[in-house]
């Protein structure tokens, strides 16, 4: 075989090779999904805060409905909390809330503090729910003299369901319903925190 010969067939050769990866990469390949990436979930310390308005309200049943105690009236609502994560759809929290109206010279306000455990019942829906302590006081300027009232601390609790409007695995942005009851007086006065609240979480 001479030299032409042998670089003709070497040529063929390579050329094949070449024209049969090209034909082979032109193929379609069979489809590989990307890699499974678990999605980030809530966890570690949370913390947040809202506000939002409602009613401060108290009923006296020793009174019958007549006493001074009785009565509702809209009021201004501010709380914050920081716990930590449980589980994704868990948190237990310190939360404190407190309520009050300013008009003429009358202040009222009522806060409640509790420790307290929030549900995620999914991924954006939560409920709410504590148990602790609550403090009432009240003002009022005649222009002489300034009298002040405080409450001595008594049981209270909480409840709350909420919607988160903005939901990310480190930040959430809720709409929450609040109520919560402290219970005065051996059980015969009670003040209520009622509210809807606009509020900002970090997980």
């Amino acid at each position: 075989m001479n030299k032409h010969r042998l670089g003709l067939i070497t040529a063929l050769g390579l050329g094949a090779v070449l024209v049969g990866g090209a034909i082979a990469s032109a193929q379609p390949q069979p489809y590989e999904p990307p890699a499974y990436q678990p999605a980030k979930v809530r966890k570690g310390i949370t913390l947040g805060a809202s506000l939002g308005v409602g009613e401060l309200s108290c009923e006296d049943e020793s009174a019958n409905g007549s006493g001074p105690c009785d009565g509702v009236t809209e009021a201004g609502s501010i709380d914050g909390h920081v716990g930590i994560m449980l589980s994704p759809r868990l948190a237990i929290m310190g939360d404190v809330w407190a309520m009050g109206h300013s008009e003429n010279d009358l202040t009222m306000s009522q806060t409640i503090t509790t420790a307290a455990a929030q549900l995620w019942l999914t991924p954006r829906l939560w409920i709410k729910g504590g148990l602790g302590f609550a403090h009432a006081r009240f003002s009022y300027d005649t222009g002489f003299v300034e009298l002040e009232s405080e409450s001595d601390t008594v049981p209270a609790g909480i409840v709350g369901i909420g919607y988160e409007l903005i939901h990310r695995p480190n930040f959430a942005l809720d709409l929450a319903l609040k109520a919560g009851t402290g219970i005065y007086r051996d059980d015969q006065t009670r003040a209520h925190n009622v509210a809807v609240t606009i509020g900002a979480n970090w997980f």
